[in-house]
């Protein structure tokens, strides 16, 4: 797996594309594999419960995808794109924190079967153009713009 640079200790592997609330989209084939990012792996404090949708079921993009909840703080997801759950990461439910363990990885949420490939997606950036998404949102919450 290559690796973009680094930003604020944050890394965003640069095979996959990044929607603006934090999830990754990894295509494999025919379906894409949706994820959170390292940022929000680390800036939630430790996930105690993952919301996940059926297999099967179906999402329109932008609809709520998943949730993840840690001691003071729920997130909602959107799908990234719409399409035809085909798995979701059942090991999660057991074992939640490996969303923050390994986010790029066994901390995967669903995959999803795509209406039309990933990279037609809206709002969907290259990890160049999310890494200074993150940085932009670091320094606004840092009061720095």
């Amino acid at each position: 797996m290559a690796w973009e640079a680094e930003v604020l200790g944050w890394r965003f592997p640069d095979d996959r594309l990044y929607h603006r609330e934090h999830l990754w989209v990894k295509q494999e084939g025919g379906e894409a594999v949706v994820g959170v990012t390292e940022y929000v792996a680390r800036t939630a404090g430790a996930v105690l419960y993952v919301t996940l949708p059926p297999a099967g079921s179906t999402v329109q993009a932008g609809a709520e995808l998943c949730a993840l909840e840690a001691a003071k703080w729920v997130g909602h997801f959107p799908a990234p794109a719409a399409g035809s759950i085909t798995a979701v990461n059942s090991a999660l439910a057991e074992r939640p924190g490996t969303v923050n363990a390994d986010p790029y990885g066994a901390g995967w949420l669903v995959r999803l079967a795509p209406e039309r490939p990933v990279e037609a997606a809206e709002g969907l950036m290259t990890a160049e153009a999310y890494q200074e998404y993150v940085a932009r949102l670091e320094l606004e919450e840092a009061g720095a713009l």
